[in-house]
C-alpha cells in the first residue's frame, strides 16, 4: 500500500492517518472531519453528493477515496442498491472492512493487473461479506503459520493428515 501513488489528497491523508494509528474511529474520520471533501468529490466526479440518499454518503466517499470509484449518474439506482448491499455485507464492522479488502486486493496485483475487477459497489459485496465472516469467526488466513494454527494442525485432530 505504501508504494501506491494517487493524486487524491484524501487518499494520501487516509494512508498517512492509517499508518499513524490503529483505531477505526480515528482512521475513518477523514470523511466527516474534512469540510472540503464534498466539494472535492463534486470536482473529481461531477456528482453532487447531496442528491444521493444520505445513508449512502459515507460509502460513496469511501469508495471514491479508497478505490477512486466515480458514481454513475445514469445508473444511480444500480449504485444505490449496490451501496446498500455493500453496507449490509460489511455488517457490524462498517466500512472499515473495505480498507482491509483494498489492502488485500492491492497485494494480489500481478504486473499491474488486478486479481478481479472493481467497477461498482456491487463488485465488492461478496468480498466484503467474506471478510466480515472471517473477522466474526476469528479465523486466520490459510497457511499463516501462527502459533495457534501450527498447534491446531500439528497436535490437534488434524495432526494425522499432516506430514511432520
Amino acid at each position: 500500500m505504501a508504494n501506491f501513488q494517487c493524486g487524491n489528497k484524501h487518499w494520501q491523508e487516509f494512508t498517512s492517518s492509517f499508518a499513524r494509528c490503529g483505531s477505526p474511529e480515528i482512521k475513518m474520520t477523514y470523511r466527516t472531519a474534512d469540510p472540503d471533501i464534498k466539494r472535492d468529490f463534486h470536482n473529481a466526479t461531477g456528482c453532487q453528493i447531496e442528491k444521493w440518499p444520505e445513508d449512502t454518503w459515507d460509502a460513496l466517499l469511501t469508495l471514491w477515496v479508497i478505490y477512486n470509484m466515480k458514481p454513475s449518474s445514469r445508473k444511480k439506482a444500480f449504485w444505490i442498491n449496490g451501496i446498500r448491499d455493500l453496507l449490509e455485507a460489511c455488517g457490524e464492522f462498517g466500512l472499515e472492512i473495505l480498507e482491509e479488502v483494498h489492502r488485500e486486493w492491492r497485494a494480489k496485483f500481478k504486473k499491474g493487473i488486478a486479481p478481479y475487477t472493481v467497477a461498482s459497489p456491487g463488485s465488492l459485496v461478496e468480498v466484503a461479506r467474506a471478510k466480515a465472516a472471517e473477522k466474526r469467526s476469528g479465523s486466520h488466513e490459510r497457511g499463516c503459520g501462527c502459533e495457534t494454527c501450527r498447534v491446531k494442525y500439528t497436535q490437534g485432530k488434524y495432526a494425522e493428515f499432516i506430514k511432520h
